[in-house]
């Protein structure tokens, strides 16, 4: 299969993987009350091929218990123009932890995941990442840029640590 031609000597592939995988991304990590969070889904069946026609729910608790739900079948959850990436937009109105769980079912996929965003309002910097939805390091290389805007004076020193495998061969290049 494609995951096992991908495989480093001395990793074996997870058997978790056998019905796919989803993956769901915000841009940002933190977010102000009545901002609309982005949400990147990617759905993959058991081979890493993105999955058209998958059936996606999110379910987002809000900090008070209440769970709002968006999905393909109501569209509030939609397909992008790229096979396996679908797209939803979902306005916070209160501060604290929005837990989020997300299920996709389609051709060769039946996976969930869980994630959260906070939602503040008053941070320091506001930090968003621009990165590809899906990647494949070994074909082709990832470009990232992540945006940072302070939010507060006195706030104008900032050290930024990203962490990626070794195996990736992370190169410095500066734009400007």
């Amino acid at each position: 299969s494609r995951q096992n031609a991908r495989a480093r000597p001395g990793v074996s592939a997870s058997e978790s993987f056998a019905w796919g995988v989803v993956a769901v991304n915000t841009n940002k990590p933190i977010y102000h009350p009545g901002e609309k969070a982005a949400f990147t889904i990617v759905v993959l069946d058991y081979e890493s091929f993105g999955v058209k026609g998958a059936v996606v729910e999110m379910q987002v608790m809000e900090p008070n218990g209440n769970i709002q739900i968006l999905s393909t079948a109501d569209k509030s959850i939609l397909e992008a123009n790229q096979a396996g990436i679908y797209l939803a937009y979902f306005e916070p109105r209160a501060e604290g932890t929005y837990r989020v769980n997300v299920h996709a079912i389609g051709d060769k996929v039946n996976a969930s995941i869980s994630t959260s965003f906070e939602v503040k309002s008053r941070y320091a910097f506001d930090i968003e990442r621009f990165t590809p939805t899906k990647i494949d390091p070994e074909v082709q290389p990832i470009g990232m840029r992540i945006g940072i805007t302070p939010l507060m004076r006195g706030y104008s020193d900032l050290r930024v640590t990203e962490f990626l495998p070794m195996e990736l061969g992370v190169e410095e290049v500066n734009e400007g």
